[in-house]
């Protein structure tokens, strides 16, 4: 079976300066759920603990394999019992520089990683900017943080990880320094209006025998004014909240049969 990559446009758009900034973030492309994965996928994966965090977001690539253009949708979910992570797939079709769903998505298959303890949990305030060599007011304090290669799967994570202080970088790299699954993205929530309000980094680092989630997050004030610019500017220099919680982890399960699917390239 042969395998050709379409490219798609990333989540993240990093426009010209040395510094990452989120103030020079294009927020553009479509959002994901986990509560968008089908209902048989997340029926595989029941929460059974105080959920940590959640996340679902498509491959930096389509594919297309046979007479079909794929998307492919990964998701995963935390909890202080383990890891769930699943994947999915939906058929879709190119018109212009569009992509347009051309049918529902299917299931694809879950792993169950679980916790061989209780995970570790830290909480804390952490500024925009901590220890980066570039400064978060956008000007360039020194070179910026590269974005790493990934593969398509990872592409997400790869382009927001820059964005996180390298306090918090580090001590993720340092719990999970070779991940097999890496997967996660900023977003930004907005008013009403239109208005950029919050942003939120969700992120999954998982290797063979150890994960570690992070949750970071940073709100606007009420009253902060109606300039969309101004708006950007004084959330891009804002503190993070940020959690971590570091899991050692048993042998993964696969939960339930895979579908016939995951013995394409794409798994």
């Amino acid at each position: 079976m042969e395998r050709e990559v379409v490219r798609r446009t990333h989540a993240l758009v990093r426009h010209q300066g040395l510094s990452r900034t989120t103030r020079t973030v294009a927020f553009e492309c479509r959002s994901w759920a986990w509560a968008d994965l089908p209902q048989q996928t997340r029926a595989l994966a029941p929460e059974v603990d105080v959920l940590v965090a959640d996340w679902a977001d498509e491959d930096g690539e389509l594919y297309q394999a046979d007479d079909e253009v794929v998307r492919v949708l990964r998701g995963w979910r935390a909890d202080r019992s383990g890891l769930y992570v699943a994947a999915a797939w939906q058929p879709v079709r190119l018109v212009g520089d569009r992509v347009v769903d051309a049918g529902p998505l299917g299931h694809l298959w879950v792993r169950r990683h679980q916790a061989a303890t209780q995970p570790g949990r830290r909480l804390g305030l952490v500024p925009a900017g901590a220890f980066d060599p570039a400064r978060s007011d956008g000007s360039s304090g020194g070179a910026a943080p590269p974005t790493p290669s990934a593969p398509p799967e990872q592409a997400s994570a790869a382009s927001a990880w820059p964005y996180l202080p390298a306090m918090v970088r580090d001590t993720a790299e340092r719990a999970v320094p070779l991940p097999e699954d890496w997967l996660g993205s900023l977003t930004q929530a907005r008013t009403p209006r239109g208005l950029p309000r919050a942003h939120k980094v969700v992120m999954l680092r998982r290797s063979a025998g150890a994960a570690v989630v992070v949750r970071a997050e940073r709100e606007l004030p009420p009253r902060s004014g109606r300039d969309a610019q101004r708006r950007a500017a004084l959330l891009a220099d804002l503190q993070w909240t940020v959690e971590q919680v570091v899991y050692s982890l048993r042998e993964p399960a696969l939960i339930g049969p895979p579908a016939p699917r995951d013995e394409w390239p794409w798994r």
